[in-house]
């Protein structure tokens, strides 16, 4: 009973991460090449931009093969590993 309690932020970060990667898929089909948009009185812009790095580009200058571990590999081991504790936390 106790895996309940973990379904529903499971379900929102499910459906976060399909939003995420539907609005860029969205941004590189329609914004790419494109020039900036601007409305109210330049206080709101639509722009392409690409970010490779992590937060605020951290890590944007590492190799591609060193970027990948650091920013994709390794947090998704320590979520595991996370997970693993909430879901037997005997260990």
């Amino acid at each position: 009973m106790a895996y309940k309690k973990f379904i529903l932020p499971l379900l929102v970060i499910i459906l976060v991460i399909i939003s995420d990667r539907i609005s860029k898929q969205w941004a590189v089909e329609t914004l790419k090449g494109m020039p900036a948009e601007s409305y109210l009185g330049d206080s709101f812009r639509i722009i392409y931009a690409e970010n490779e790095g992590a937060f605020l580009s951290l890590g944007s200058e590492l190799p591609e093969n060193v970027r990948f571990w650091l920013l994709a590999i390794i947090p998704i081991l320590a979520a595991g590993l996370r997970g693993r504790c909430c879901w037997d936390p005997g260990r």
